[in-house]
């Protein structure tokens, strides 16, 4: 991830659109690319800088793409962060 914009939406007071620009590594060995993408983000999982997230795109056309979280690093994100919530069962 290089770089990351609020919109400034904020959809049930938690979650974030923003404007998220990825460097796509293809596998092969192909020259990286950048390629932006406005997406809704859980607070409890916004990205940072340098984060690497996997992604897939399209070989005839690079501009669609999908990502995915990178669930350990946000998963680590949530054990640092204070919490005031604990979840239960029913």
């Amino acid at each position: 991830i290089l770089r990351i914009e609020p919109t400034g939406v904020i959809i049930n007071h938690i979650n974030i659109q923003c404007r998220v620009t990825f460097r796509l590594q293809p596998l092969d060995g192909s020259p990286a690319f950048d390629q932006d993408k406005t997406i809704v983000i859980p607070q409890t999982h916004m990205p940072r800088i340098g984060d690497v997230w996997p992604s897939w795109y399209e070989l005839t056309d690079p501009s669609i793409f999908v990502v995915g979280i990178h669930l350990i690093q946000a998963q680590q994100r949530r054990r640092r962060a204070p919490t005031r919530w604990r979840i239960s069962s029913g």
